[in-house]
Order: C-alpha cells, then sequence, then structure tokens
C-alpha cells in the first residue's frame, strides 16, 4: 500500500506540528465563553474530521471525504438470531479490525462473538503490527443470544476508526442504531430471514468525539 504522500515538512517537524495544533484546537474548543453541550452539538453537527485534520498542514494535501462518506455503516436484521452490520469503503481509506466495537442494549437479547473475516496486515508505525480493511464492502456478522422468544427493540452500539492512504485518521467515531428484532421460533427455529416493514428504517445516531480522541488522532496524522 503505498503511503509516501510528498511533503515539503519532514516527518518529525509534522507529526510535533500537528500535535501542537490539535492541543490549541482542543483548548479553543474548551473556552468557558460557550456551554459544553452546545460545543458538542456543533461539533456532530457539521464537523469533518478528516478536513479539520488536513486543513492543518495547508493547500497542498489531497480533499478528504468526510468521515460517513468514507465509511459508509448499514446494521440490519438478519434473522431473529444474528444481525449485519457492513461498511462501504471508499477507494484510498482503510478500517482498523482491532478498533471495531459491539455492544448491545436490549432486555432479553444479548451479543454473541462478532464473526469478522479475514483483513489485510500491515506494519503500523505506531500500533505495530495490524490488520486492516481496504475492500468495498466489509461485511460481519453479529450473532445475538436470547433470554426469550418474544420480539424485542434492541440498540446496537458501534465504534469504529479508519485512516486515509494519504495519511490522516479520523478521530474513533461512535453510531448507535435502533433495530427491531422479530420473535423467535417456539421450537428455537431462528433463522427465518426478517426485514423492517415497508418505509421503516434503522434510526442511526453519530457522535463524533474530538477530545481525547482528537489527539489520539495527532499522533496518527504523519505516516511514512
Amino acid at each position: 500500500m503505498d503511503r509516501g504522500a510528498d511533503y515539503s515538512l519532514s516527518n518529525t517537524h509534522r507529526k510535533w506540528t500537528a500535535a501542537l495544533c490539535i492541543l490549541l484546537l482542543c483548548l479553543a474548543l474548551s473556552a468557558p465563553n460557550e456551554p459544553a453541550s452546545a460545543q458538542h452539538t456543533n461539533l456532530a453537527a457539521g464537523a469533518n474530521p478528516f478536513d479539520a485534520l488536513g486543513k492543518l498542514f495547508g493547500g497542498g494535501q489531497p480533499e478528504f471525504l468526510p468521515a460517513d462518506e468514507a465509511f459508509k455503516l448499514n446494521v440490519t436484521t438478519r434473522n431473529a438470531s444474528s444481525l449485519l452490520a457492513s461498511w462501504q469503503i471508499a477507494q484510498g481509506y482503510y478500517l482498523y479490525r482491532d478498533k471495531l466495537r459491539f455492544s448491545l442494549r436490549g432486555n432479553g437479547v444479548r451479543l454473541g462473538s462478532a464473526e469478522f473475516p479475514a483483513g489485510e496486515m500491515e506494519e503500523d508505525e505506531y500500533f505495530g503490527r495490524v490488520e486492516i480493511y481496504t475492500r468495498e464492502l466489509l461485511e460481519i456478522t453479529l450473532p445475538l443470544r436470547r433470554d426469550t422468544t418474544a420480539a424485542r427493540t434492541i440498540t446496537l452500539n458501534v465504534r469504529y476508526q479508519g485512516c486515509a492512504e494519504a495519511g490522516i485518521c479520523c478521530p474513533p467515531i461512535d453510531k448507535q442504531v435502533r433495530l427491531r428484532v422479530p420473535a423467535a421460533a417456539p421450537n428455537g427455529d431462528a433463522d427465518a430471514t426478517f426485514s423492517n416493514p415497508p418505509g421503516t428504517h434503522s434510526r442511526v445516531i453519530a457522535r463524533h468525539g474530538l477530545g481525547r480522541a482528537a489527539l489520539t488522532a495527532a499522533s496518527r496524522l504523519a505516516r511514512p
């Protein structure tokens, strides 16, 4: 994978410059003249982590997609016993396997072990040898463990982090997805497929954190 972006600054200089800019940005956001809740709302509504970080290096850098366009998440209910989380990953971007996190809120429904496909191994400057996903479509099956056969509404919490091959990484992204899980068959056969009724959609709420995550992003800005 080509990481050879031609920057005018040296790697070391870029790292320290980026880290300093991120720290100054965090200090500005925490100024007392604006309530914390308002700051969070403004960032979540319009901030593009890739653009915010990419602009630190000036106009010579490539354009970056908003995180939700670079990594398009969709979660569906496959059947009464499993969910399917999928990402459409834009060309030139990738997700870290070990940064993918799933948790579930739902009475009588628990998550089993996620079924991850094999990714690509690479040597990362900061994280060592890591597994990444660069494929156009990434699909992960999430088995469900049920204590009841009744239909349930559940909330799936998803966390993921990705980077552009040009050398910029977004902070970790958290999403909440509300889904309706159908009733399981009385005989325990929960393999019948299920889809939401026409006109209904999963409810997704995205939160882009810029506090501690921004400091992590600063350390990932410069890649060899």
